[in-house]
């Protein structure tokens, strides 16, 4: 019952840039999958307009790996 509301352990991640100011919204968190791929990118892009955002790949074990990062809607070297 409680495993629903544990983030899955693979999973991509949508976040806020901490640099740019402080995390104005929470993680969102997308399945590892093709869907899931597209569904963060597309919301990093939405999100980015307000504050930039990174797409970041999580699996067990290894340290998260930012995968994009977006700003004003446009995607941009991760850095």
């Amino acid at each position: 019952m409680w495993d629903d509301l544990l983030p899955p352990p693979h999973a991509y991640l949508v976040r806020d840039v901490a640099p740019y100011g402080p995390v104005r919204r929470p993680d969102d968190v997308y399945p590892l999958t093709l869907k899931g791929l597209l569904d963060a990118l597309a919301e990093a892009g939405n999100r980015s307009y307000g504050c930039p955002q990174e797409v970041s790949v999580r699996n067990p074990g290894e340290p998260e790996r930012v995968i994009r990062r977006f700003e004003d809607g446009q995607q941009i070297a991760p850095g």
